[in-house]
């Protein structure tokens, strides 16, 4: 996962009051020095109100709104209880908490996303299936003001349709159903929409809608602020072109962070970085899942021959 240090640094006002963007420690809670304590949190969550247990201090943490709603005089805070609103789907709030503990978020066909969609679907489905998904954890994380989570699903969005998830390979753009679960779920101005719209703007073509009817529908129901949008991201991309004779590039990864300026070299420097990693630890995975087919073929091939030759000999 690409970091951002500025993302992730503390600011304190002159009364001292607590710090935001990642909450009110200089370091998160852990079980590791025992920050993390033993204080939790009951939050209730979908149509069946099924129950979670959390450690306040992560809650806490990440979150400026439930610091608030924990530690002030509402009645979440006598009760150490708190119900999840907004509609959310559970796979979404399942996928939060993960991240809480675990500050990492499923690739786009790992196992982990097959498991929680728990269905037989085409790759092609889960690609669309994973971008609702993400695409509702990052208006969770605007919800219940999560900055660090929106920077990592923004991070994600932008490892997918930029990088191509650490194999080169970058995917086209995001359905028009994900774009209108953006613009219906965040302002206009969120920099997942902001995204969006720097994707059509530079990538969008008439074959990106295919033969599905389902998707050529759904492209007249996307919101008129997202296609002004894009005419003009399109406007500018003509204009380079023109210009330079050759297409602009995407905007760097931090103009869709929520850091300022003074912080963009080290927020660079750190995706390079972890980039690198990230793209060694994509290669080491798909070498290691190639020695495991060949080895599967050089098992099964044995196999075939052993029981070619106990025919043989029974048959003679």
């Amino acid at each position: 996962m690409l970091t951002c240090p500025a993302a992730q640094a503390s600011s304190e006002n002159k009364a001292g009051k607590r710090k935001e963007v990642e909450g009110s420690a200089a370091r998160p809670p852990s079980f590791l020095n025992g920050t993390i304590g033993i204080d939790t949190v009951k939050l209730t969550a979908g149509p069946n109100q099924k129950p979670y247990v959390i450690h306040k201090s992560l809650l806490c943490y990440y979150s400026p709104y439930f610091a608030a709603a924990l530690n002030g005089s509402f009645k979440e805070a006598e009760e150490n209880a708190l119900k999840i609103d907004g509609g959310f789907r559970l796979e979404v709030v399942n996928l939060f908490f993960n991240w809480l503990y675990t500050q990492t978020i499923p690739e786009t066909r790992s196992p982990e996303i097959r498991a929680i969609l728990n269905r037989g679907i085409e790759s092609k489905d889960f690609d669309v299936e994973w971008d609702m998904l993400m695409t509702g954890l990052y208006i969770f994380g605007d919800r219940y003001n999560v900055p660090k989570l929106r920077k990592d699903v923004m991070d994600k969005f932008y490892s997918k349709y930029e990088l191509g998830d650490g194999t080169g390979l970058p995917y086209g753009v995001p359905s028009y159903g994900t774009v209108l679960k953006a613009f219906n779920g965040l302002p206009d101005n969120s920099k997942l929409c902001h995204f969006f719209v720097c994707i059509y703007g530079t990538k969008w073509d008439s074959g990106c809608d295919g033969a599905s009817a389902e998707e050529i529908k759904a492209r007249d129901e996307v919101p008129r602020i997202f296609l002004s949008k894009v005419m003009l991201k399109m406007g500018d991309v003509r204009k380079y072109n023109s210009q330079f004779d050759d297409e602009p590039p995407m905007p760097g990864l931090c103009a869709f962070h929520e850091h300022g300026p003074e912080a963009t070299n080290a927020c660079r420097k750190a995706q390079r970085v972890e980039t690198a990693v990230s793209t060694a630890a994509e290669r080491a995975r798909m070498e290691a899942e190639r020695a495991v087919a060949v080895e599967t073929r050089r098992e099964t091939m044995i196999k075939q021959a052993r029981e070619k030759r106990l025919k043989t000999s029974n048959g003679s």
